[in-house]
């Protein structure tokens, strides 16, 4: 249920074709005699085929240009290569004379300095918090409490007669238990209640947003929240829900007591299309486009009709099975089967706001924006290769990031630890498939840039996941397709909850809120600021909506920073909505990239209390590159 089709280029190299010189007929692959310009953007070689039946040359123009061999008789293959040692970063221009017997022709070059882009991911080890009260329902919260989690490394341990040599002195329960009194004395609050490192403090007449802020501030505090209250939990009246495991296995009926989602915020399906007239669908989707037939009227299909339902299918209303978001309208794009490389990265722009071209070449203009989009799409990749996304499609989805839409990608069916081309890009949400005991579904692809697992259950009875179908129908399915729309409904239900949050905040926030998936695959699973091969872990829905509602959106002041080997700031880049940022024209050499938020507009980063990271990167001519950044609280 993972399928789409794929366009293969090869990359770096070119096919020259003198004029009417290859005699007979032309081969079939060919596709003209000249190329127009021959690029060199952050590559260094490239091969031009020359077919002669005599003899020929190819002259550059510049030093920085050459060609080898530069002569000779018959085809032959010529390699051309730049050295750009020694120039000043920027573009370039030159010029190749190819000789024959018949004549002579140019071929214009152009040539610039790599590009270095990348990522910020802010995983800080404390949320940034404050309290939107609009934002809170009415009687979630304990009136006047705070409970807060004591850190074991911000503790003073106290004297003691008797410390083993060479361990680490760890807190007693007589040292948390000082320290939470110095802390309520402090900030003249009172102890309520304390169980080990976790402390229930009163805050009676007191802000509570200063209250949080005092303790996130505070070095002997690893997490502080408001006291929820304790109620039941909110279960549809959907007579299939019972046979949807998948929900509880994420904490998502605790997520529903806090919200159903929002009919402000629209989730895009970009997939084979959503059967709008199901019966579970009535009032839900909001428009779309047909990508594959260039028309406003959606075509549906049984895989998108799944996928959406997950995502929204109409709940609590009597019928069929509930969906992760009882409220949120979808955006149904179709762009399978048979979509390329362009109709699907057109779909990502549309689906973010932008006006696109169909592959009419008619300009097609979105009614309104996502502000979630999922992509349950990818190639066929058996043989677990590494299949890189192209430019445009990294670029279509930064463009999407930085219009302020959160991107979920299936990670891939094909049980490797290579994940497909979309799931690669920075700044998306890949997603991996757990079964219904939480463990790494035995089809799911994993790797180092998963960000997180979801439900995607087994086979096609009672262990996959129960959705709508078409024809009125519902289905079971699995599938790392059927995983990333439980992503994409809960960051529905946190925007609910927090529309301000941009796409770095709803990472950080996933990432920070996951519970760890034990086994091989998840050895550095369950820190904030390290992923094992699925991601950070299990989504937690309800802890992930929690922190969605006291979340700070952190975006504002994130540069990232080219630093020399001398320390000297090289360049200063924005970082976008989307935690990305770019490099152009970068001179070889080795540098630090630094990225971080400047709290204070100083243009210094890295100083107490922000986000930093930096990473040491050696740029050469062989290509451009890619940093991503796992920020951390200084």
């Amino acid at each position: 249920m993972f399928t789409r089709t794929v366009m293969f280029r090869v990359l770096g190299s070119l096919c020259l074709v003198a004029l009417g010189g290859c005699g007979g007929s032309p081969p079939a692959t060919q596709r003209g005699s000249v190329p127009s310009v021959l690029a060199f953007q952050g590559t260094r070689t490239a091969s031009l085929a020359i077919r002669e039946s005599g003899s020929w040359s190819v002259a550059s123009d510049q030093p920085w240009l050459t060609v080898s061999p530069s002569s000779g008789s018959g085809a032959a293959m010529v390699n051309v290569t730049v050295n750009r040692m020694g120039l000043a970063a920027g573009n370039y221009g030159a010029t190749l004379t190819v000789t024959r017997g018949g004549g002579t022709f140019t071929v214009p070059v152009f040539m610039s300095f790599p590009t270095l882009a990348g990522n910020v991911n802010a995983i800080s080890r404390r949320r940034r918090l404050h309290v939107p009260g609009a934002m809170m329902p009415a009687g979630m919260f304990v009136p006047d409490r705070v409970v807060a989690t004591l850190s074991p490394g911000g503790v003073a341990v106290a004297a003691r007669a008797s410390i083993v040599l060479g361990a680490e002195p760890q807190p007693t329960e007589a040292d948390y238990r000082s320290a939470a009194n110095a802390l309520a004395t402090e900030l003249n609050l009172t102890v309520q209640r304390q169980s080990g490192r976790t402390v229930t403090f009163g805050a009676m007449g007191q802000s509570l947003a200063a209250v949080l802020s005092s303790l996130q501030s505070d070095g002997r505090i690893e997490e502080a929240s408001l006291e929820t209250r304790a109620g039941t939990r909110m279960m549809p009246n959907d007579p299939n829900y019972g046979g949807q495991w998948h929900y509880p296995l994420i904490n998502l009926p605790d997520a529903w007591n806090i919200t159903q989602g929002s009919a402000d915020i629209p989730l895009a399906v970009i997939d084979d299309g959503i059967d709008a007239n199901h019966p579970d669908f009535m009032g839900r989707v909001a428009g779309g486009y047909d990508f594959i037939s260039n028309s406003e009227t959606v075509t549906p299909g049984s895989h998108g009709t799944h996928v959406g339902g997950t995502m929204g299918a109409s709940s609590n209303n009597g019928v069929g099975v509930a969906g992760v978001t009882w409220t949120n309208p979808l955006i149904n794009l179709r762009v399978l089967p048979g979509g390329t490389d362009d109709v699907i990265n057109s779909a990502i722009l549309y689906a973010a706001g932008i006006a696109v071209q169909n592959s009419a070449g008619a300009t097609v203009m979105p009614a309104r924006a996502a502000r979630v989009m999922n992509l349950s799409l990818g190639p066929d990749n058996r043989m677990c290769v590494d299949i890189p996304p192209s430019p445009a499609a990294r670029d279509a989805v930064a463009r999407a990031l930085a219009a302020g839409t959160v991107v979920v990608v299936a990670a891939g069916n094909d049980n490797c630890n290579v994940l497909d081309t979309l799931a690669v890009i920075p700044g998306v949400i890949a997603v991996a498939a757990v079964d219904r005991n939480g463990a790494r579904a035995t089809y799911s692809t994993a790797g180092p840039e998963l960000w997180i697992s979801a439900p995607g259950g087994e086979g096609q009875g009672a262990d996959a996941v129960q959705s709508t179908d078409l024809n009125a129908s519902y289905t079971g399915q699995a599938g790392t397709s059927m995983a990333a729309p439980h992503v994409a409904g809960v960051v529905g239900l946190m925007l609910a909850v927090n529309p301000m949050l941009t796409p770095v905040d709803v990472r950080q926030i996933i990432a920070q809120t996951a519970r760890p998936i034990m086994g091989a695959d998840m050895t550095r699973s369950g820190s904030p600021t390290q992923r094992g091969l699925m991601g950070h872990g299990l989504i937690d829905a309800a802890a992930a909506v929690r922190a969605a509602q006291t979340w700070m959106p952190t975006q504002s002041r994130y540069v990232a920073q080219l630093v020399d080997m001398s320390g000297a700031v090289v360049r200063t880049a924005p970082v976008d909505p989307g935690g990305n940022f770019q490099f152009n024209d970068v001179a070889p050499g080795m540098y630090s990239v630094r990225g971080g938020n400047d709290a204070d507009g100083d243009g210094m980063l890295g100083e107490a209390g922000e986000l930093f990271n930096e990473s040491m990167t050696m740029v050469d001519e062989d290509g451009d590159l890619e940093v991503d950044l796992d920020l951390e609280q200084r």
